[in-house]
């Protein structure tokens, strides 16, 4: 997981919006980087099948900071998919803003899987 990419999913994401949007940023202890590659674990089947590539995760930061409606984009299978989720499902967030108000704010972000 790179930093250029994810700053370059948020882009994307800003200009899909026609709105004033802050992005809910990460609450845990840390950064968001350290805490994915501190949880984030290799499956054994995408081991044994050297299953290498990129799962990009969609999800929602509601009004709470709670990660919510996960959803694969683009997977790779192996058991990858279903890590990828699992992490992000992990993740609390200080919520976003539309506005000036708080609301829930849809997000990608990519996992990389490489051995």
């Amino acid at each position: 997981l790179t930093f250029n990419i994810m700053k370059t999913l948020l882009l994307f994401i800003s200009l899909i919006f026609f709105n004033e949007t802050k992005y809910p940023t990460y609450k845990g202890e840390g950064d968001l980087i350290t805490f994915i590659q501190n949880n984030l674990k290799y499956p054994p089947e995408a081991k044994i099948t050297k299953t290498e590539g990129r799962v990009f995760v969609q999800f929602v930061v509601n009004k709470s900071g709670e990660t919510t409606k996960v959803k694969v984009l683009k997977g790779i299978g192996a058991g990858c998919n279903e890590e990828a989720a699992r992490v992000t499902n992990m993740i609390t967030w200080f919520p976003g803003e539309v506005d000036g108000k708080i609301a829930d704010v849809e997000m990608v972000l990519p996992f990389d899987f490489k051995l």
